[in-house]
C-alpha cells in the first residue's frame, strides 16, 4: 500500500491505493482499489491515475483522492465504482496535495496543502469550486479578507460546533489525517 487505507462509512470495505501487477517498470503507478470484508474480495477502481490517499465521502457514493502526475499532485473524485472521474483542484507548478478528508455533511474536502516553501490546511468544494485556506497563512491579502471563518463553514468542515478554522494548522493537521471509525464515531491512532 501507498497510503492508509479508508474505511466505507459502512464499514463493511476498506479503500487503499497500491501498485498494480501489471506494471512492467515498476513505475510509481498507483491505483484505488476495494477490498469487501465479507466477500474477501478485491476491486480495482481505478487505472493509471497514479492514485493515492482516498477518502470515502460519508454517504459511500464518491472518493477523493490525491492523483500525482510531473512533480504537481492535485485532488480528483470519482464514483464508488471508478466511473466519473473529475480532477478538482488546477495545481500546475508543483504544489501539493496531501491526506484529502470529507466533511461530516460530504460538501467540502479538506486536505493539507503546500505551495514552494509554506503548508497549510485548505478546503475545496466537491464540484472543484470554493478553494481556500483555512488558517489563512497562504493566501493573498485580498483572499484574507474574504476568508469564512464563520461557525457554520467550520461546522461543515467537522459535523460540530467549533473553532477549527482559528486553530492552529498543527492541530487541524492532527484532526484531519487521524483515521476516523466508521460512523465518525472515533479517532483510529
Amino acid at each position: 500500500m501507498r497510503t492508509p487505507p479508508a474505511w466505507s462509512p459502512d464499514g463493511r470495505s476498506v479503500y487503499y491505493a497500491k501498485l498494480t501487477r501489471h506494471n512492467p517498470h515498476w513505475s510509481l503507478q498507483f491505483d484505488l482499489y476495494r477490498y469487501d470484508l465479507a466477500e474477501e474480495e478485491e476491486t480495482r477502481i481505478t487505472s493509471g491515475r497514479r492514485a493515492q490517499s482516498p477518502s470515502v465521502s460519508p454517504d459511500g457514493a464518491r472518493i477523493v483522492f490525491v492523483t500525482v502526475s510531473d512533480g504537481t499532485a492535485n485532488l480528483a473524485v470519482v464514483d464508488r465504482d471508478g466511473n466519473n472521474y473529475r480532477q478538482i483542484t488546477s495545481f500546475a507548478e508543483g504544489e501539493q496535495a496531501y491526506n484529502p478528508r470529507w466533511s461530516a455533511a460530504g460538501d467540502m474536502i479538506v486536505f493539507d496543502y503546500s505551495e514552494r516553501s509554506g503548508r497549510d490546511i485548505a478546503a475545496i468544494v466537491p464540484d472543484g469550486t470554493g478553494f481556500g485556506s483555512l488558517s489563512g497563512a497562504m493566501m493573498t491579502p485580498a483572499a484574507r479578507r474574504c476568508r469564512r471563518t464563520d461557525r457554520a463553514w467550520c461546522t461543515a468542515l467537522t459535523g460540530r460546533a467549533s473553532s477549527i478554522c482559528t486553530r492552529s494548522t498543527s492541530r487541524v493537521a492532527t484532526l484531519i489525517n487521524s483515521p476516523m471509525s466508521p460512523g465518525g464515531r472515533s479517532i483510529l491512532r
